[in-house]
């Protein structure tokens, strides 16, 4: 019988209380080593070594991929060279097959979510497009390692134009991590040259420690150290090099741009020829007819107008307090495979990375260490307070950057301010906020506990939309949250889209027994069950005693 009690004491317990055991999910685990990956145009083990080393072209071949039986949540690629269009072709355990068209928006590092239940897939390509490494991830939460990397944004206030993959925290020191980390602004930089694809990773890797979330460009010119720029513009070709930096300033748009010494810092031909490439872009650009006319440009170490940043003394809260020159210093620790070459991210010598020269200006000459005196931001970006967020809002690849589905519809959201207007803004996936600019209604999803209206999901809907007869007995379809400072209850589609301009509506309290059933709390829930549970044991006890024959005396 004592047994008999301590099971039913123990099957209570996990009835009442299924959340006294309410473990954090686990990070999600690397499993590729786990799968079956194959292909029948080359041994495929490369793929998932981690050393970046070697290529497969997808044009030349399909790589086939079975799962484990716990599944996957997503697959991680690292390309090189170019970032091509491809297909993903997914099996699910039911036997149906969902194809994906992926890709195509120039990204080296891209994470892609699996399909539900899926068992295997496959990448296939009909273009020269180049795997260099595959991870495949279970569920979990994502590692720091797994990049959600932003596209590049349509329109940049910071142009950051390097050579090679590290010259642009070498030699531009704190630039990145305080106006691209820190400030947040939409910033794109772009590599001329290419040497293989590890480097264009470890790039990347050195961005995001930087924290610069915005994709870069990658040009993809032949690498190779010259003393002179006479031979480095004629392996180029002047007019190529020129050219390709006009199209990257016409297409970005830059306020500022930043880029090497004439001197080639230590001397680098290549250097020189980008610092000659990048003014001659600005001068032609500015001078064609619907061309963009830059408003500053610096030089590193330029001697003219100069200003100097103290990035070992500007602390920067993005970073746990390091400083910018701290910063910029983990960024380069990236690039491991130059570290044999002794560089370092200093403040002296032709590679003091505080000092640049006011090259050329259409708003004023400087009287401070600030890339943007003079500059009016396009956009102020702002932290997003607790009560604008909303359950509905999927982060997008960079900071303050969301996405929303009402149906079939995707709304591209970003946090800040227009002129000191703060608030939620209507943008492109990038990140750029839409001309003429429009504000967006975000509603903070909570509903208090008193309300138990009938709950209604559409599409893809991620936030609560509740639907109740009114005392006209008409339906009404509304959500739970704040506008404007204004909480309530406002009226909205069944796919959760809310009238605009905003309605607000009554929602009746719901009362009785279903309502007090679905109010309580956890903590309740788990005080209730071990009542219970006692209960059961002292009634066993109760019963077995009054069961229990007389002892009779001989």
């Amino acid at each position: 019988m004592k047994r008999v009690a301590v099971l039913v004491f123990l099957l209570t317990v996990l009835a009442f209380c299924p959340y006294c055991v309410n473990a954090q999910e686990a990070e999600a685990e690397n499993i590729t080593a786990s799968c079956t990956v194959s292909s029948t145009a080359a041994d495929t083990a490369f793929l998932y070594d981690g050393l970046l080393d070697n290529r497969f072209v997808l044009e030349n071949g399909r790589i086939d991929v079975v799962l484990p039986e716990s599944g996957a949540q997503g697959i991680y690629l690292k390309w090189d060279h170019t970032a091509f269009a491809w297909d993903l072709s997914c099996t699910l355990k039911d036997g149906t097959t969902e194809k994906i068209s992926c890709g195509g928006k120039g990204l080296l590092q891209e994470y892609c979510p699996l399909p539900k239940d899926t068992i295997e897939f496959s990448i296939s390509s009909s273009s020269a497009a180049a795997l260099l490494e595959m991870e495949i991830y279970s569920s979990g939460i994502l590692p720091e390692c797994v990049h959600l990397w932003g596209e590049t944004p349509t329109i940049a206030e910071l142009m950051v134009i390097s050579t090679h993959q590290d010259d642009e925290v070498l030699f531009f020191g704190g630039v990145i991590p305080y106006y691209s980390g820190e400030l947040k602004l939409d910033t794109v930089v772009v590599y001329a040259t290419y040497d293989n694809g590890l480097r264009q990773h470890e790039a990347l890797e050195g961005l995001w420690t930087c924290g610069l979330k915005q994709h870069p460009v990658f040009l993809n010119y032949k690498d190779k150290l010259y003393y002179t720029i006479e031979s480095a513009l004629e392996l180029w070709g002047e007019g190529a090099m020129t050219s390709a930096l006009t199209e990257c300033i016409e297409k970005y748009k830059p306020q500022v741009i930043v880029t090497h010494d004439f001197e080639g810092e230590y001397g680098h031909g290549q250097h020189k020829a980008i610092a000659y490439c990048t003014v001659k872009a600005i001068e032609a650009s500015a001078k064609k007819e619907g061309g963009w006319n830059v408003p500053k440009c610096y030089i590193h170490l330029y001697a003219q107008n100069e200003i100097v940043f103290e990035w070992s003394t500007m602390k920067l809260g993005s970073f746990s307090g390091m400083t910018a020159l701290e910063a910029a210093a983990a960024g380069y620790d990236k690039h491991k495979s130059q570290h044999k070459f002794g560089y370092a991210v200093l403040e002296s010598g032709y590679g003091d990375c505080r000092r640049f020269g006011l090259y050329r200006t259409t708003v004023g000459v400087d009287t401070k260490a600030d890339l943007f005196e003079n500059i009016k931001l396009r956009f102020e970006h702002r932290n997003i307070p607790s009560d604008r967020m909303s359950n509905e809002l999927i982060p997008n690849g960079r900071s303050n950057v969301y996405k929303r589905q009402y149906g079939d519809d995707i709304q591209y959201l970003r946090y800040g301010a227009f002129g000191g207007d703060e608030g939620w803004y209507m943008c492109d996936s990038t990140g750029i906020v839409l001309e003429p600019q429009v504000k967006a209604v975000v509603l903070h999803d909570d509903a208090p506990e008193e309300y138990c209206l009938e709950y209604k999901a559409g599409g893809n809907l991620r936030v609560p939309v509740y639907i109740y007869r009114n005392p006209d007995r008409e339906t009404v379809v509304s959500r739970f949250g704040t506008i404007d400072g204004q909480q309530g209850w406002y009226a909205c589609e069944k796919t959760g889209e809310l009238l605009l301009p905003p309605v607000q509506v009554e929602a009746p309290p719901y009362n009785g027994l279903l309502h007090f059933f679905k109010t309580q709390s956890e903590s309740t829930w788990m005080w209730t069950g071990l009542a219970v549970s006692l209960a059961v044991v002292i009634f066993v006890m109760i019963v077995k005693s009054l069961r229990r024959k007389p002892r009779i005396h001989k």
